[in-house]
């Protein structure tokens, strides 16, 4: 996704959001279950419940390029998907949107980390620290397409 709002590459977005959290914040958590973590018990890593638009927003705003302001219909963003998983049974090629993805692309999926936090001492790295270190990572690691 930073990539992709990085590059221009991300034509809108659709009406689903998800979770998003700092790497370093889920591995802090897991080597802190290893010791803090109940006998059988679950954690949910996540971090700050964002819509795309937020997250696209968020992303375009750290990184200081043009976030994408067109918000796409589900039913349009389905019609799409359709079209690519008939497309690419036809072709034989990976489409670029199946209708799985479109479908999943509008899903709300929004969680708590209130548990991870409170018994395994989950930090909570700011969205955009977090952008910018992931960002950099990328770039110094050849992942970045220079503009």
């Amino acid at each position: 996704m930073i990539l992709s709002v990085y590059a221009g590459k991300t034509p809108g977005y659709t009406s689903g959001g998800k979770s998003y959290v700092a790497a370093r914040d889920v591995a802090a958590a897991a080597a802190n279950a290893l010791e803090r973590g109940g006998y059988g018990q679950c954690y949910i890593t996540a971090g700050e419940n964002l819509d795309y638009g937020q997250a696209f927003r968020l992303i375009a705003d750290t990184l200081g390029v043009k976030a994408p302001g067109l918000k796409i219909p589900n039913f349009l963003v389905d019609a799409m998907g359709l079209v690519g998983s008939v497309w690419g049974r036809l072709s034989g090629r990976p489409p670029f949107l199946s209708y799985p993805m479109a479908r999943v692309s509008h899903a709300e999926c929004y969680y708590s980390n209130r548990k991870a936090v409170q018994e395994l001492g989950m930090p909570q790295t700011d969205l955009p620290a977090a952008i910018l270190e992931c960002f950099n990572w990328l770039k110094e690691n050849g992942y970045v397409e220079t503009k």
